[in-house]
């Protein structure tokens, strides 16, 4: 598997981390009878919204570390809240918030696939 390099500046560490599991089931309904239900993953496919404060310094360090996961499709390594380093992939575009002329509040949803656990 290729994984995207993380700038050795950057720890991969969130400050705000928000965790959700995919629903992996799909339910269609029928003309007659019960509703299907059917999964659509064998194992949990794992989503997050994490956020962090950055230094302007640091703000261009993450823009370097986005662009080399090619904005979203190769996956890198990031640190959970326990402390485990684990491989992730950036599902969304980021936000980035100034906070002021030197702190930069950068917002983004990631997501981990099953091979990957």
């Amino acid at each position: 598997m290729d994984l995207a390099d993380r700038p050795i500046d950057l720890t991969g560490c969130w400050a705000k981390w928000q965790e959700k599991s995919f629903d992996p089931l799909v339910r269609t309904n029928m003309d007659t009878g019960e509703p299907k239900v059917r999964r659509r993953f064998t194992k949990t496919v794992r989503s997050a919204k994490v956020q962090v404060n950055y230094t302007k310094d640091d703000y261009y360090l993450f823009l370097e570390w986005f662009d080399n996961c090619r904005q979203g499709v190769l996956p890198t390594k990031m640190v959970e809240p326990s402390g485990v380093e684990s491989v992730w992939r950036f599902a969304t575009v980021p936000q980035y918030d100034w906070i002021d002329p030197k702190v930069v509040a950068v917002t983004v949803n990631i997501e981990q696939l099953p091979a990957w656990q």
